[in-house]
């Protein structure tokens, strides 16, 4: 089987201060060491926290809640809820058991993005609303 070198990176998982270093290589080359990489959708890092993952899908799905304001205002509400369940929530769900976010302020991130989620599939939006109720409609 070939390996293509340029593609192959050396990661080493640790929380140590001091790391070892040690050079590997394949096929006659050295591989380059990162400090993170993506993984099939998740972003591994040396330290092993999840926060620069939790960041990363946090922002595409803010991006995606702000495409779906912004072009479907007038649309009825099962319309809303379908496309925030289909193209915002599985953002937030992939792989969610393994980054499963257990600091406050990853959870904070995550949630953040729910409310405002649900603010926008029911269309309300004034401060008395209560969110979680909200929340616990839509399930």
């Amino acid at each position: 089987m070939q390996f293509n070198t340029d593609k192959c990176h050396l990661i080493r998982f640790t929380r140590r201060q001091k790391v070892i270093d040690a050079h590997y290589h394949l096929g006659g080359s050295q591989l380059s060491s990162v400090n993170e990489y993506p993984y099939l959708g998740l972003s591994f890092s040396t330290d092993m926290s999840w926060q620069k993952h939790i960041g990363k899908i946090t922002t595409k799905a803010n991006k995606m809640l702000g495409l779906l304001r912004r072009n479907l205002r007038s649309c009825p509400l099962r319309i809303l809820e379908q496309t925030y369940i289909s193209l915002v929530r599985p953002h937030l769900e992939y792989c969610s058991t393994i980054w499963s976010p257990h600091s406050k302020k990853d959870i904070t991130k995550v949630e953040s993005i729910q409310r405002q989620a649900a603010r926008f599939v029911l269309q309300r939006y004034q401060r008395r609303d209560s969110v979680t109720s909200m929340l616990q409609e839509l399930e």
